[in-house]
């Protein structure tokens, strides 16, 4: 099973585009972020890691200085040409890239001891299967760990979000809740996740510019916020900052051991 073509066509042309900045944006080659997901595997030096939808590389990169090996998968050829550059500016020699599906991962079972995915879910389609095959390939005893897009709110502020998200970004499917998070972690067969929260912040009014958004548009959607907002909606996405309209991706590190017995090295 893979993706839709339809949307496999989305997400290679929009990270074709943003290839590069995803390799150079600071807010996703932050040291303190990437160290958070770290801990949340728990990983050491003997481990194998496999990072999901790695993109230019900055988290396998970031593991391979910890674990043994570290290996990423993603769909988007560009992508992996800028994690490969990354690998040789990092003079980093324990890693491996696989182009492939991430729905339909090229791996053995049991490949690996620590396998993440990060700011990807939200392009998913669907992500219960990326996270089976995320579990699949997982050792038993090992760490799984998925960063990604948590609305804090309810439906309505999830199908906000994503409508405003996908002007930004047309790859978008679905920011989930908290709620369908902690339920997808159950459908895949695993035990319930440790959490922890940061936020990446972003003007809105900038976000909507680099969409090609009109002032008209831009207005229009600020005061449609505004609005949301007064009635209590938005918590944790939309906050005022110096009378600027910020837009927060409220992100949660979902992190639980895969099925069968604790690896010792991860206790």
């Amino acid at each position: 099973m893979s993706m839709s073509f339809p949307h496999k066509s989305k997400i290679l042309d929009q990270f074709t585009k943003m290839a590069v900045a995803f390799g150079t944006a600071p807010q996703l080659t932050d040291t303190e972020s990437l160290e958070t997901l770290l801990r949340a595997t728990q990983a050491v030096s003997t481990d194998r890691s496999l990072d999901v939808a790695c993109g230019a590389g900055v988290v396998a990169c970031h593991f391979a200085q910890t674990v043994e090996f570290a290996e990423g998968v993603d769909i988007t050829p560009a992508m992996l040409e800028q994690a490969r550059a990354r690998q040789e500016r990092k003079q980093l020699q324990n890693l491996g890239w696989s182009l492939a599906d991430v729905v339909d991962l090229p791996f053995a079972t049991a490949s690996f001891t620590v396998v993440t995915s990060r700011y990807a879910f939200h392009h998913m389609q669907p992500p219960n299967r990326v996270l089976s095959e995320m579990k699949r390939v997982c050792a038993p005893g090992g760490r799984i760990a998925v960063a990604d897009i948590c609305i804090p709110g309810d439906l309505e502020d999830a199908a906000f979000f994503d409508r405003i998200e996908r002007i930004n970004d047309p790859s978008h499917v679905h920011a989930l809740t908290q709620t369908e998070w902690l339920a997808l972690f159950r459908r895949a067969g695993l035990p319930q996740p440790q959490m922890s929260q940061y936020v990446l912040q972003f003007p809105l009014a900038q976000l909507l510019r680099a969409a090609s958004r009109s002032k008209e548009e831009i207005s229009e959607i600020e005061s449609e916020i505004k609005d949301m907002v007064a009635r209590g909606k938005l918590l944790g996405i939309v906050v005022a900052d110096k009378g600027t309209t910020q837009f927060c991706y409220p992100i949660t590190v979902f992190s639980a051991s895969s099925s069968g017995p604790l690896n010792p090295m991860h206790s």
